[in-house]
């Protein structure tokens, strides 16, 4: 199964070292982040494509938006495609007659530049999954980056509610990125009814949001206007009036600036020990994990952190996790018939 995603891994690889000037097709955030990446390695980005015929003709991230007809499709000297229609892109190309383009949708949504040896990873990875199911996962990841295989299995159980986790044993949780207050609001039907809910959410119609959903449960959801991180500090932040969507993100370009801290502060703040640290943060879930070290280390509380946001946080934040705490359980989760929601659980 690893030898499937990482030969797809190092051809893509290999495919950015030999093209040096690309178009993108997809006009939109996950566009934005490739073209960034793909600086990293070098890459000039000359142009995008788009099917929306209100981008076209537009400007975009100071580079110009074109119609993706046929005429403009054979004319680019190489396609990137980043945008969550991926399947729907790479056939429109492969229908086209254009051979030489690749989708970095997922992959080039990563913190670092390309790996050497992703296997290496991965057999790690896959070394320390507890479960047949969680490793199934990985199986399918190839496929479905490849756009080869649009199925990708749904887990069996709820999400951020592990089989192995005892609920009943859950005092205390810190719900990273509380949105509209959802998981807050499951975790109150499915928890003791004197379990306590700490719930982060920085952006401030998001908090109003919470507010409103948890009302009659304000004794025992906290609602701290606040992002997590690593340290605590203020940072520039993306919010959804800016994404246009519920993706929102710590971003130096960001349209506010919210306030962060790190969950260890917190709970020596508060005096709690979270039985339970669920991290959806779009994006900031590594830095999220190295400021709860001390907690991690100390107490062991389980787990529930999202790995889809940055490709190389399917490695990245497991190693984390294992170098506080090497004796916690792995399992893996997926959620969503799509790439997102991919859950690591720690027991």
């Amino acid at each position: 199964m690893n030898k499937a995603l990482s030969d797809l891994y190092n051809h893509q690889k290999s495919w950015i070292n030999a093209n040096s000037e690309v178009v993108i097709f997809g006009a939109g955030s996950n566009g934005v982040r490739v073209r960034e990446y793909l600086q990293q390695h070098n890459v000039e980005v000359l142009s995008y494509l788009d099917n929306d015929p209100q981008k076209q003709g537009q400007t975009f991230d100071k580079r110009n938006i074109q119609h993706a007809s046929k005429a403009n499709i054979l004319s680019a000297p190489a396609i990137v495609i980043a945008s969550t229609w991926h399947f729907d892109i790479a056939n429109q190309l492969t229908e086209q007659g254009h051979e030489n383009f690749i989708d970095l949708s997922i992959i080039g949504l990563a913190k670092e530049t390309m790996i050497d040896d992703l296997t290496a990873k991965l057999n790690w990875l896959e070394s320390r999954l507890a479960d047949l199911s969680s490793k199934e996962i990985l199986t399918h990841m190839a496929g479905y980056l490849s756009n080869t295989d649009k199925h990708f299995p749904i887990s069996k159980f709820e999400q951020y509610l592990h089989p192995t986790f005892k609920l009943m044993q859950i005092n205390q949780v810190i719900d990273g990125g509380a949105w509209h207050g959802d998981t807050a609001l499951r975790l109150i039907e499915v928890l003791n009814t004197d379990t306590s809910i700490h719930s982060f959410e920085p952006e401030a119609d998001n908090v109003a949001a919470v507010k409103l959903a948890v009302s009659q449960y304000a004794n025992r959801v906290n609602i701290v206007s606040k992002g997590l991180w690593d340290s605590n500090t203020t940072l520039r932040f993306s919010s959804s009036s800016l994404t246009h969507s519920a993706s929102c993100n710590i971003d130096e370009s960001g349209d506010i600036e919210i306030e962060v801290c790190t969950i260890d502060d917190y709970c020596k703040q508060n005096d709690l020990r979270p039985d339970l640290i669920k991290l959806d943060v779009e994006g900031a879930d590594y830095a999220a994990i190295k400021g709860a070290q001390n907690i991690i280390k100390h107490n062991k509380p389980k787990l529930a952190v999202c790995l889809y946001h940055d490709f190389d946080d399917l490695w990245r934040i497991p190693e984390l996790i294992d170098s506080i705490r090497p004796d916690y359980n792995f399992y893996l989760g997926h959620h969503n018939n799509s790439w997102h929601e991919t859950v690591l659980y720690c027991n």
